[in-house]
Order: structure tokens, then C-alpha cells, then sequence
């Protein structure tokens, strides 16, 4: 429908700009865009060429794992071993989501009962994991910057 072309056009990117913020939280500074940006623009250019959303389904899901990586490492920085499985359960709930849409006609109700509710799910642990990392760091930040000089 019309109304999912918006909704793909926005997952890539989405999934992106989480990433480099991610990663750019492990680096401990602001690292460049533009490594981001050219996968972004070979998808759409893809996608367009070819007349086809998977191209930009695929790679928002690269992206998607990608930050699942990117999160289980900081979990792990962070010595949140819970958080570092539910970002696992993440990585494998997205990847599995293909494998469901390709499995005969996705438009049928149990098909596509089985994959929102994988999604939901997945996306579900995905925020808990976060919320989770963010309690963790505002425990550990000095309430004052100027305290701790």
C-alpha cells in the first residue's frame, strides 16, 4: 500500500543514524556520517533502479544487526550481561524476520501474526536493553562535572 513506501524509506535511515549515534558513544566522540550515508544512497538508488523495497528492507536490516553489535558491545563495557542477551534475542529476532517473510504468501494472517509478533517483541527487548544502559550510565556519571575536578 502507499502507506508503507514512507515506513521503508524510513527504516534504513532510522536504523543508521542509531548506529552512528552508537557508535560514536563507543568511540567516545562524534565519528563521520558519511561512512553511513553511502550505503543509504546505494539502497535507494538500488531500490529505485530495480523497482524493488527489499533492496532498502536488506539494508536497514544490516543496519539493524549492525546496531545489535554496536549495543552488545556497550552492554558489555557496561557489565550488563541481561542487557547483552536481550540485544542478542534482538540480532536473532531480526534476522529471523526475513525467513517469515519469505515463506509463502506474507499477506496471509498467520504469516503475518507470527512476524509483527516477532517484531514487536524483538523491538520490545531492543527498548527494555536501552532503557536499561541508559539507568546503568546515569548511575555512574558524577552528578557535577566541576565537582569531580
Amino acid at each position: 500500500s502507499a502507506l508503507q513506501i514512507p515506513f521503508v524509506m524510513a527504516l534504513a535511515p532510522g536504523f543508521a543514524i542509531l548506529l552512528w549515534g552508537v557508535m560514536s558513544v563507543l568511540k567516545e566522540r562524534r565519528i563521520a556520517f558519511w561512512p553511513f550515508l553511502v550505503p543509504l544512497v546505494i539502497g535507494v538508488i538500488g531500490a529505485v533502479a530495480s523497482g524493488s523495497r527489499s533492496v532498502l528492507f536488506g539494508i536497514g536490516g544490516l543496519w539493524a544487526v549492525g546496531l545489535a553489535v554496536a549495543c552488545i558491545v556497550l552492554a558489555r563495557r557496561q557489565h550488563d550481561a541481561l542487557s547483552v542477551v536481550l540485544f542478542v534475542v534482538y540480532a536473532v529476532g531480526t534476522l529471523v524476520l526475513p525467513f517469515l517473510s519469505s515463506r509463502g504468501n506474507v499477506s496471509t494472517p498467520a504469516i503475518q501474526w507470527t512476524a509483527q509478533g516477532v517484531n514487536t517483541v524483538t523491538q520490545g527487548l531492543f527498548a527494555y536493553a536501552a532503557y536499561r544502559l541508559l539507568r546503568r550510565a546515569e548511575r555512574t556519571e558524577p552528578a557535577d562535572a566541576t565537582v569531580a575536578a
